[in-house]
């Protein structure tokens, strides 16, 4: 396999879940691979090789002859990088800090600290 089509499937794989993620599919179910095929400007292969992707994730439930299922977001199996783990448990200790009632001590580094950790929560979930 290329590099192309490595970039290829990645930015399929991350154009469909954001579909899903976005309610786009509001069937429970993927349309047919020659009409995505067609809507992503992608080959059939490049197509499939994400949906096995997302299939092997749980994101999907492939059925032939019926159709692709779209799985409910709870049963997805998704990996995340160490960084993005780090920057949800800092997060999650902002968010404490502020419920315990600190916010009148949180400084402007903080904030901006708070900002670095939701942008790389974002970039971790393809946001």
């Amino acid at each position: 396999m290329t590099v192309k089509s490595t970039s290829l499937v990645a930015d399929t794989l991350r154009t469909l879940m954001d579909g899903i993620i976005q309610g786009e599919y509001t069937t429970g179910f993927l349309p047919p691979q020659e009409v995505l095929a067609k809507k992503f400007n992608v080959s059939r292969t490049v197509l499939r090789e994400a949906i096995a992707m997302m299939h092997a994730r749980n994101m999907l439930i492939i059925r032939p002859k019926i159709g692709t299922k779209i799985n409910p977001q709870d049963q997805w199996l998704v990996l995340v990088s160490q960084e993005v783990v780090d920057a949800a448990k800092e997060a999650k200790e902002v968010l404490e800090m502020l419920m315990r009632g600190y916010h009148s001590h949180i400084m402007d580094k903080d904030l901006y600290r708070a900002q670095e950790v939701i942008d790389t929560l974002t970039k971790g979930v393809g946001g």
